[in-house]
Order: structure tokens, then sequence, then C-alpha cells
């Protein structure tokens, strides 16, 4: 007979396993063994580095363990402990915190067992155990909670309360030495024999766990004091190995979990949404120059529109405006303004070409003011121009009666002399005067062109 070729690994006889890895032997002339190596190394002879993010355990069928330091834990009345995990068998155990015999038989301890979360603690008084009513789905991800308060004990999964129970009184402090094993132990030997048979079954957790916080901190696997073991879990990445992976406009995939769902957008400044999909177009492009102001439009080409200012046009104020031409463009929200240098308490004369593009529209075309005081003010109302004026005994308003023609610009002309106001236009001039005894416009020497600023509108 011919025996068969020999496989790809190698015999314990030969110790061939680095870095205080130890040789398990599956029996046989040609038997497939294997090294089971200490956290932080890994490889078929452990003589790899490897950086644990995500803790696989229990790999080819050998139990794991990390010893993690935890220096919060039972140093108050209270404990929130939280772990993240995707199990693959129905057994195992998760999480374990003992005491110092004979100085404390505490313990806390998370089991699964046939499916159920178990959750049992002695604060010193005797034991209390809590299990889950359901079964966790092998392969889905969960995150558990343990939460004490004095001597009582509640278990969540993804933040749902799904068990509770009290300790028998006596003692309000879980008196355990400042670690935790996850995923198991060292060996049976690790727990004092004080604890008897009061704990569950030690046998080693199968499956991954990405995180674990201790009363608000997180728990580095880097951190770890000792291990056996463990590797990194194989988790589909659903950022893709880095960068903005399914997320949208520059945002920042970052996996959060144990699924190819499990990740968060972080997004930049202007964009919204699971995947930075929603864009403020004013925050996220910052599209007007030359200290124009950005309003969000979802009706414009680009999702915005530009309020510029008095010397720059264009869709993103880029293009000057030669201020000889004293030709400008509104949009129903524009403003300019000027200090006018000379005095406007006795007369008053305004010239300009004016051509309204809407007769169902209000437009101030001139307005000066003092606050709460007297004004005067042009306006276009349609079609037809009116001038509102207080001068100390209450508003006026005169209107030309004949309305401007459209598409087409008109030289208008506007005169006040003490109460006596002029409006010409078309060759038709129509005249008005305020009442009482008041002649003189006190106002501020600032004057608004084609609109109000926004507080200024009455």
């Amino acid at each position: 007979l011919i025996p068969p070729p020999p496989t790809s690994g190698f015999n314990c006889q030969n110790t061939p396993c680095s870095n205080g890895g130890t040789c398990t032997s599956s029996g046989g002339r040609f038997s497939n063994d294997l090294c089971v190596c200490p956290f932080g190394f890994g490889g078929s002879t452990c003589d790899d580095d490897v950086v644990i993010n995500v803790g696989s355990f229990g790999q080819n069928g050998i139990d794991s363990f990390l010893q993690l330091p935890t220096p919060s834990i039972g140093e108050d009345t209270t404990d929130d402990i939280a772990i993240t995990l995707r199990a693959n068998s129905p057994d195992g155990l998760v999480l374990l915190a003992f005491g110092n015999p004979p100085d404390s038989d505490d313990f806390i301890s998370l089991h699964i067992v046939d499916g159920k979360l178990v959750l049992s603690a002695d604060l010193g008084s005797g034991i209390v155990k809590i299990t889950s009513p359901d079964r966790i789905d092998t392969g889905d991800q969960v995150v558990v909670e343990i939460k004490r308060t004095d001597n009582d004990l509640e278990l969540y999964v993804d933040g749902v309360k799904v068990a509770e129970g009290s300790a028998p009184t006596g003692s309000n402090f879980l008196n355990v030495e400042p670690i935790v094993y996850l995923g198991g132990v060292p060996a049976p030997s690790t727990i004092p024999t004080d604890f008897g048979d009061t704990l569950d079954p030690l046998g080693g957790f199968v499956g991954c766990i990405r995180a674990i916080s201790v009363n608000g901190d997180d728990i580095d696997f880097a951190d770890a004091t000792a291990g056996r073991n463990v590797g990194e879990c194989p988790v589909v990445n659903p950022c893709g190995g880095g960068g903005s992976g399914p997320c949208q406009n520059g945002g920042t995939c970052r996996v959060t979990g144990l699924t190819s769902e499990s990740f968060e957008c972080d997004c930049p400044v202007g964009a919204s949404g699971d995947l930075c999909e929603v864009i403020n177009a004013c925050d996220f492009h910052s599209p007007c120059m030359h200290g124009g102001e950005c309003t969000n439009d979802a009706s414009a080409t680009d999702g915005f529109r530009c309020a510029c200012t008095i010397f720059f046009t264009g869709p993103r104020c880029q293009t000057p405006v030669d201020p000889a031409t004293n030709s400008f463009a509104y949009f129903g929200d524009s403003f300019a303004s000027w200090q006018v240098p000379s005095s406007l308490r006795q007369t008053t004369t305004v010239a300009f070409d004016a051509n309204p593009s809407a007769t169902g529209q209000t437009a101030f075309v001139f307005h000066t003011r003092i606050a709460d005081g007297d004004f005067f003010s042009i306006v276009v109302d349609n079609g037809r121009v009116s001038v509102i004026l207080d001068l100390g005994s209450g508003p006026a308003v005169i209107t030309h009666p004949t309305p401007l023609p459209q598409d087409v610009f008109t030289p208008i002309v506007v005169t006040r002399v003490g109460r006596d106001v002029d409006i010409t236009h078309s060759g038709e001039t129509h005249s008005g005067a305020t009442s009482g005894a008041f002649t003189s416009l006190n106002v501020d020497n600032v004057v608004y062109v084609g609109g109000l600023p926004a507080a200024m509108y009455p």
C-alpha cells in the first residue's frame, strides 16, 4: 500500500511554535497539528504580530480568553458593563470577574447557555441569577449591557431590558479584582476553589467581540495583560477598507459593528443624512464670493442663491460691477445703502431711472428714516410711484396716478420742499402734501436704494 501524502501541518514532537505558543496535536502519524498562540501573535507557528480590533474567540475549536484591566469595576455601588458581540455558538463564557478568597467570594459572570444570556452575581450575601427569556441568534450582532445598582441587576439586549433580579440583601458593593476575563479563562484552575460549583460551565465563547466598556470607559484590547487564541474577526468591512465607502459628499465611513450594515458616516460641514446625502449648499460649498450672502434654494440650479454686495454680480458674486454705470439690478430682496453728506431736512430731490419687472410687486426704491421717528420713502406699487413720508404729524401717502411703462427705463424725479411733494415721470407731475405743521425731515443721512435690510421691513 502507498501511504497518503503528508498534510501541510507539523508534528508537535518538533515543538515548532514560537513566542510562547503551545502546540496541540490531533494525534496520528499525519496529524494536522496547530499552534495555540498567546495574545498578540498569530500565524501557523505564532511568528506573526497580530493587532486585534475585533477579537475572534474559539478559533479551530480551541478555547480562547483575554485578561483585561478594568480598574473601575466594583469601586462604587453601581456598575455598567456593555459588550458588543456576535456569537457563533449557543454556549460559552462571555465575561467573568471575581474576588480574591478568603477576602472576597464575590463574582459577576455572563454566559450564553443554550442561546440564552445568563447573568450571575454574588455580592457576598448569596447568588442571583437572571436569564433572558429569548435566545440570541447566532451570527447576529447584539449589544449586551449589564447594569447594577446596589444589589439590583438588569440585563439589556440592544437597549431593551430583558431580565432583572436582586441579590440577597447585605452588601451593596461588588468586591472583585480589577480585571475581567473575556471569552473564557486560562484554565479551570484559574478560578479559586472557594467558588466550587457556583459558576456556570467555563467553556469558552465562540464568535467575535468588538468592544467592551466598563462604567463608561472603553477597554482597549491592546491593553490585555494575557490572552490565548484570539485573532482578528473576519468581518465584512462595510467601509471598504477605509475612506468614504458608502458615504457620499466626502463623508468618512466608520465601522461600528460586526455586520455589513454596521457603519456610520461622519459628514463634513454642510452635509447630513445617514450617508451624508443631504447637502446644505451654502455650508457645504461656501459658494458666494466677495461677501455675498448665501441662501439655500432647492429651486435654483445649484441649490442656492447669492445675494451679492453692491459692487459684484453673477451667480456666485464673482463679477465686479463698475459703480460708474450707476445701474443696478434688484431682485425683490436686494438693497444698497449710502451715506448722504448733505442734509435732507428742508428739501429732498431724488432722480432715478426705473424699469420695474413686475407690476404686482411693491419695491422700496428709496428710503431713509430715524428709528421710531420721521421717514421718507419712494415705492413702486403695482407700477405706480408713491411717496410715503412722516415729518412728525403722522404718515402721508402721495401716489402718481399714471403707471410706469413696463420693460423700459423711465426717468423719475421726486422733489420735496417742506411739506410739499412733486412726483414727475412720463411728462406728468403729480403733487401732494403732508398734513400738520411740521416741515423738517429729521432722519439719519443714510439712504437705502432698491429695498431694505430684512430687519427694517414694516
